[in-house]
């Protein structure tokens, strides 16, 4: 539920909302007692607790499993001002707010709404900032072709970094999709876990993670870095992030088994004021959590929410010997069940050596592998990478220099991009011709999946971020036989805001130009050869070039 605060005098919203008239805390699942799948709740917040006036709150309540009946009455009691109430039917909206971004310099808004697959929805007609209309908003794309309408507006100030927020998209049946959204940093990180300072500027990250370096560290190797919840109260201006505890998800066995824990851990964090510790102590820097990839997606659902930025890592090659679109698969249900919350992708690095996490007889990805799972994860909408881990004693690529080499070639390629890659939304637009092929696990390939994948990205109303992945089969025990895919044509249908465009490949030494055919609204790319995986910018085109 959102509310705003309407008067004239700051509001202090009291700490626990009520459902269906009882305290939210009456209405939690028992871990320990319940059966797995008990109605009830698993954790609650409200964000922010105080209102100055204008200002909009969100109430978010995770069940395990929805409370009786077809609806629920939320109310939201205030310690200086009447409650606020509403009903809220159990049924999913044909539409939701995908993400919301500022640019830079927090003077532009851009508000990606997203249209559930095979339902009508009514047209985007105007956008709105803490429940006022934005005026100047431009709206692109309003019948949501492609599953996406994107509203851009320019603020009179610029945002304030850290600030909550509510963003609301208007349909023309009436609907208000609205959600809350934090000012983040505009930064695509990346960086591998305990990767030395001095080793970053070669391998064109930007990141140091996991613990916290010095000032004079960050400030000698020109690096950001991420801190631990142990070092909430020691940071400096050159920290981006604060990481919370690592993959709670996958440690919720308080209960006596991960069938009677799940979001233990999380409703441990919500009840501890963790996020309010940071924000207080830490001003503008966001949080982030991490997810983990093996374990059972309703896991990622229920910590979906939490950070204001969640992490996850698909790691399909040494836990799964798994066919590699689990990467895509498993970061578009991320996606989805964070939205508009930003998802950071934690690739998979390490498993060349016994240690830390490495199971038996597993084997780390190959330097190929790894492009390719980086590119599915650009496709899919992540905003920012790292992976696990570097050190030797994990299992990691200390001592891996062709692997050490492609992560730097990809983190090149990267950089030239950045700055589309915060701006894009996935958007149903790009297919290819190359067919499908059978998928699954090393021995059990069951599935009938793309040959060549393609995501695309809608970058603001100017670009789009075409990705191309070749498949590169299934393998446990031994390294794949990677078998290119060969002349093989890309398509995107094109918005009708952009058209025409051109099309540049990136590579790590930049942008390219290459060939695109527009035909009949759809530009076109030929590769004659996709060892891993490629990725494509097309731009509209000034109108000078199109008269």
């Amino acid at each position: 539920m959102i509310v705003r605060n309407a008067g004239q005098h700051p509001v202090r919203l009291a700490q626990t909302p009520l459902l269906n008239g009882a305290p939210a805390d009456e209405q939690y699942v028992d871990f320990v007692e319940s059966a797995w799948d008990a109605p009830g709740v698993i954790w609650y917040r409200i964000r922010p607790r105080t209102l100055a006036p204008g200002e909009c709150a969100q109430v978010y309540v995770r069940f395990r499993k929805r409370l009786p009946g077809d609806s629920v009455r939320l109310t939201l009691p205030a310690e200086n001002a009447p409650a606020a109430e509403a009903d809220i039917a159990y049924t999913a909206p044909e539409a939701a707010l995908d993400y919301v971004v500022a640019s830079k310099d927090r003077m532009t808004l851009y508000l990606y709404g997203r249209r559930q697959p095979g339902e009508d929805t009514a047209a985007l007609v105007a956008a709105s900032l803490d429940g006022e209309v934005l005026a100047n908003a431009v709206l692109y794309g309003a019948e949501f072709r492609g599953d996406v309408a994107l509203a851009v507006a320019r603020l009179s100030q610029p945002l304030e970094s850290g600030a909550y927020h509510v963003a609301g998209l208007h349909l023309a049946d009436g609907r208000v999709i609205a959600a809350q959204f934090r000012v983040l940093p505009f930064m695509f990180p990346r960086s591998s876990v305990h990767v030395p300072a001095e080793m970053c500027g070669p391998l064109h990250m930007n990141l140091a993670t996991w613990f916290m370096r010095s000032l004079e560290t960050c400030q000698e190797h020109d690096l950001f870095t991420s801190a631990m919840q142990q070092d909430v109260f020691g940071v400096h201006e050159r920290v981006a992030y604060v990481l919370g505890p690592d993959e709670p998800d996958a440690k919720d066995n308080a209960g006596g088994g991960y069938d009677r824990g799940l979001g233990w851990n999380a409703r441990r964090l919500a009840e501890s004021g963790w996020q309010e510790l940071v924000e207080r102590y830490n001003g503008p820097v966001p949080s982030w959590l991490n997810m983990n990839g093996t374990v059972r997606p309703l896991n990622w659902a229920v910590y979906g929410q939490f950070g204001d930025i969640n992490g996850f890592d698909p790691y399909p090659v040494t836990y799964y010997g798994a066919d590699h679109a689990y990467v895509r698969e498993s970061l578009e249900q991320v996606r989805a069940c964070a939205a508009p919350t930003p998802v950071f992708a934690f690739l998979e690095a390490y498993g060349w050596t016994g240690g830390q996490g490495v199971p038996d007889k597993a084997r780390g990805p190959l330097p190929a592998e790894y492009r390719q799972n980086l590119v599915q994860a650009l496709g899919v909408g992540v905003k920012g990478l790292s992976s696990w881990v570097y050190s030797f004693g994990a299992g990691g690529w200390a001592e891996q220099d062709a692997f050490a080499e492609e992560i730097g070639r990809c983190n090149r390629l990267v950089e030239h991009i950045a700055d589309l890659l915060i701006l894009g939304a996935p958007i149903q637009l790009a297919a290819n011709d190359a067919g499908t092929v059978a998928t699954g696990t090393a021995g059990e390939e069951y599935w009938e999946k793309p040959r060549v994948w393609t995501g695309c990205l809608l970058c603001g109303p100017d670009a789009l971020v075409l990705a191309a992945a070749n498949h590169i089969p299934a393998s446990k025990d031994v390294p794949p036989s990677i078998e290119p895919a060969r002349n093989v044509t890309l398509s995107v249908t094109l918005p009708d805001f952009l058209s025409p465009v051109s099309a540049e490949e990136v590579t790590e030494e930049g942008l390219v130009p290459v060939p695109c055919q527009i035909q009949d609204g759809t530009a076109v790319i030929r590769v004659d050869e996709l060892v891993s995986g490629k990725l494509f910018v097309l731009r509209k085109l000034p109108a000078e070039t199109t008269r």
